[in-house]
Parts: structure tokens; sequence; C-alpha cells
């Protein structure tokens, strides 16, 4: 989604012997963050094993974790830079220039997600009282607000990518773009109609 035919997920990073080359630091680092992100992932799906009262709670504790993945994500974004020479782009038009930092933002949209589902499942439960409907539907509001932006940002140096991997046709690269664009779209429709709504139901 955030990284759609990029040199950090070539697999031809995996043969390379070489300390010294570039692409055997990438493939050493991205091992190591995937390591350190998939027990995350994998608790999610063993949180939905459980009830909804606690998958609930399981989920506010899931994303405390996910923020601290985020700031780790970051720092590894910033290594990843100078290793692909990656060149700052100007968003939004006219601001600064700035880089991607693909897998920090990868880890920010789940991080929404979940605090999204979390929020909902909190209607479920009737965790809330009457009165703190309002303030609830509008900070859902603002948290879909909050991802579309991001998913925009996304959208953004997805299509404005010029990295590449070897040995792959440049008709696949821009099949590979389009898909993640596509995938980008139906999480920004999603979301569109979850705004509406929330903000609609914040009115009343």
């Amino acid at each position: 989604m955030v990284l759609p035919a990029s040199l950090l997920l070539d697999p031809a990073n995996e043969v390379v012997e070489n300390p010294i080359d570039a692409r055997f630091r990438i493939a050493s680092q991205m091992t190591q963050f995937m390591h350190k992100v998939s027990p995350s992932f994998v608790n999610q799906y063993r949180s939905l094993c459980q009830n909804r009262c606690r998958l609930r709670r399981l989920l506010c504790h899931a994303a405390i974790e996910l923020d601290n993945i985020q700031a780790d994500a970051e720092d590894l974004d910033g290594f990843f830079q100078t290793l692909v020479n990656e060149e700052p782009l100007p968003y939004p038009a006219g601001q600064a220039p700035t880089y991607a930092y693909p897998l920090s933002s990868w880890i920010y949209h789940y991080k929404l997600i979940q605090l999204q589902l979390v929020v909902h499942m909190g209607f479920e439960l009737s965790v809330y009282a009457t009165h703190e409907y309002p303030g609830m539907y509008w900070y859902l509001s603002h948290l879909t607000s909050l991802h579309l932006s991001h998913l925009e940002r996304i959208s953004y140096f997805v299509s404005s990518q010029s990295q590449s991997q070897a040995g792959k046709s440049r008709e696949l690269q821009i099949k590979e773009v389009q898909h993640a664009l596509s995938l980008l779209y139906r999480h920004f429709s999603r979301l569109k109609a979850i705004d509406t709504l929330a903000s609609a139901l914040h009115r009343l």
C-alpha cells in the first residue's frame, strides 16, 4: 500500500551478501523491522477470538504498542532515506519538501483503524452514556478526518515515487502502483462514509 515497486521490498536484496552494499543493509533492517512488527499483528487476530469487551480492551493496549512501533519506524525511515537517495517532495503543494516516511505511515494507518474500532465498539457495548454520544461522534469524525488526510498524503507519495525495483518492467511497476492507489481509494471511500455519518449524528 505504501511501497509499491519499491527498492525496500525488492526480493533481490535478500541474495546480496556484501555487508557494505546498501541492498544488504536494507534487507537486514527490513527483516528486523518485520520481526518486531509481526507479533503485534498476530496478536490482533488472536484478540478476535475473545469476547467483545475483552477485545476492546486489548485493542486499546495494542494501539499504545503501535504508537511505540511507529516511533521506531520513523527512525528506520530516516535511515532508509540516505540508503535509497530519496528526494523530498513538497507536500502539501507549495510547502517545504518532506519525505514519504512509508513504514511509519503504514503503522499509523493501522493505528488509526484500531482507534476507530475502539470507538465503534464503545457504542456497541453501551460504554458511553447518552449525553456522551455527541462528543464520541465528534471524536470519531475527528479520527476519520485525520485518517483521510493521511491517506491523501500516502496517495501523493505513491503517485510521485520514482524509485523502482531492478529487473521489473516499467509496465509491471505501473501496475503495482495502480493497485496500491486502488486499495487506498477503497479505504478512502469507506472512511468518507463513516466521517459523513459521524458528522451528521454529532449535529443532531
